[in-house]
């Protein structure tokens, strides 16, 4: 049996948040390695 890998990604708001908190919660989320980011 092989090792499967899981990606893991993020789902931040996109209305109703300020831009930068939204950037800073984004590369956050880059520095502890998740593999994508998506707008809501």
């Amino acid at each position: 049996m092989s090792a499967k890998t899981l990606d893991v990604g993020m789902i931040l708001p996109q209305y109703g948040t300020d831009v930068g908190t939204v950037r800073d919660i984004a590369l956050e989320a880059d520095r502890r390695g998740y593999d994508a980011i998506w707008l809501e």
